[in-house]
């Protein structure tokens, strides 16, 4: 089994895991012995680890993997959206960003509710949602750089943290409650943006 092969059957391991567990319960070490073994445990090896430092380090891996399969997606319909805007395409991208971890939202709930009493994981799944952003921020045409950079990617982090709730009540096909609550937070996160002269008034827009 190839290295890439062993890292995508851990995460699979770990998403199942998360569906009946909490995050606390779960180990490295637990999930490379069940990995692909029908159940039969065995002492994992480190080669079973697939370079993998603990299950903080799988975690971070397993949203990665998620983020960039809906990163690559996003960008072959950004080609295809012509003159859109950056406002646009970033309210695209995040909806198509929530849409993809629908199916795991009982996994993502219970990585929240880790975070809140394990600050290394919060801060290294906030690190890993920091550069999914970044990268979006870049497909959407946002050019921008040093602190101004920094002010947007964090402003837009905060609009997924603050539309997070909506989306996990969102019981709508098309997850238009969560659009609705993106299109408003975007829109304050601009008006907030033009106030500290992180946005000019028409940028994001045209």
């Amino acid at each position: 089994m190839s290295f890439d092969e062993r890292r995508s059957q851990l995460v699979e391991a770990f998403w199942a895991a998360l569906r009946d567990r909490s995050f606390a319960e779960l180990s490295l070490e637990m999930l490379a012995g069940e990995a692909g073994r029908d159940g039969q445990e065995h002492l994992a090896s480190p080669s079973d680890m697939a370079g993998l430092a603990d299950i903080t380090d799988l975690a971070c891996v397993a949203v990665a993997m998620v983020d960039d399969q809906a990163l690559a997606e996003i960008a072959d319909d950004f080609n295809d959206a012509g003159d859109a805007s950056v406002q646009e395409k970033l309210v695209e991208g995040l909806i198509h960003r929530f849409e993809s971890f629908a199916p795991l939202k009982p996994q993502m709930q219970a990585l929240h509710l880790a975070c809140m009493r394990n600050p290394v994981l919060g801060m290294a799944l906030g690190h890993q949602l920091l550069r999914a952003i970044d990268r979006l921020l870049r497909l959407c045409g946002d050019d921008s750089s040093g602190i101004k950079r920094m002010l947007r990617v964090k402003g837009v982090c905060a609009v997924v943290m603050r539309v997070r709730p909506t989306w996990m009540a969102d019981e709508t096909a098309d997850l238009s409650q969560t659009l609705k609550q993106i299109d408003s937070e975007l829109e304050k996160a601009r008006e907030w943006a033009v106030s500290l002269k992180i946005l000019e008034q028409d940028e994001g827009q045209s």
